[in-house]
């Protein structure tokens, strides 16, 4: 693994040297950040966004996202999930993916990488969120597809920890070679029951945060969700020493 020196996750692009007209994918988009950045970055003929906006996510934060990054931006946002979108890319179509979506479960265990690895060019990126033992699912899905791959491992030094889901390095492989197979069963096993346990989590606060709707009201529901959102900034801030 080696380090790339002051880079932050967008500054990933690097590994790309100055080459432009691409066509990259960002795998779980959220609010949308990090697509701008890569539109905005020049390098891009076209990008897309593929996330469902289910779970946590819902359309409002899918409309901010298209807001964000531009309605007439060269971007095409998709609302579907990973393994729909899958089919819609030929093999080898891309230049570069980043994958941005389920820190818990490490990409269901490494499947999305080793599929999505497939749609990428000889000589293009692969790349993701959240190398890091918060995320241990995923370290360990990274660090053994770099093993079997014998792609080259870089991880950024830099986070920003006061942008949402940049608070982790990110890493990236530029792809040298074919990639076949699949990630081992038991880790794809592992990513899947942790991914059962999240949507669990998920969907009791969305219970719960329905029932507390009806019973103080949209007004003060609303004063309450802002007030929980500033003390987890707080406790952000805090932890990180900023």
């Amino acid at each position: 693994m080696r380090k790339l020196d002051g880079a932050r996750r967008h500054d990933i692009l690097r590994l790309l040297g100055d080459r432009t007209g691409l066509v990259g994918v960002e795998l779980g988009v959220a609010g949308g950040g990090f697509s701008k950045r890569m539109v905005d970055s020049g390098k891009f003929e076209t990008f897309f966004g593929v996330d469902m906006y289910a779970d946590t996510h819902d359309v409002d934060q899918y409309k901010d996202a298209l807001r964000h990054v531009g309605l007439f931006a060269p971007y095409k946002l998709l609302r579907m999930s990973f393994a729909e979108a899958y089919d819609l890319f030929d093999d080898e179509s891309l230049d570069f993916i980043y994958i941005d979506g389920y820190a818990h479960t490490g990409q269901e265990g490494g499947e999305t990488i080793w599929h999505w690895a497939r749609k990428v060019k000889p000589g293009g990126l692969i790349a993701g969120d959240d190398y890091h033992e918060d995320w241990p699912l995923v370290k360990e899905a990274v660090d053994l597809f770099a093993e079997v791959t014998r792609f080259e491992l870089w991880v950024t030094t830099e986070v920003e920890p006061d942008v949402n889901y940049a608070a982790h390095p990110t890493w990236g492989m530029i792809k040298t070679g074919p990639v076949s197979g699949d990630p081992p069963s038991e880790l794809v096993s592992r990513g899947k029951a942790a991914s059962t346990r999240v949507a669990r989590k998920r969907a009791a606060a969305k219970r719960f945060d329905g029932w507390l709707q009806r019973i103080v009201g949209e007004k003060r529901y609303q004063e309450l969700r802002q007030w929980n959102r500033a003390r987890k900034a707080r406790r952000k801030s805090r932890k990180t020493g900023r």
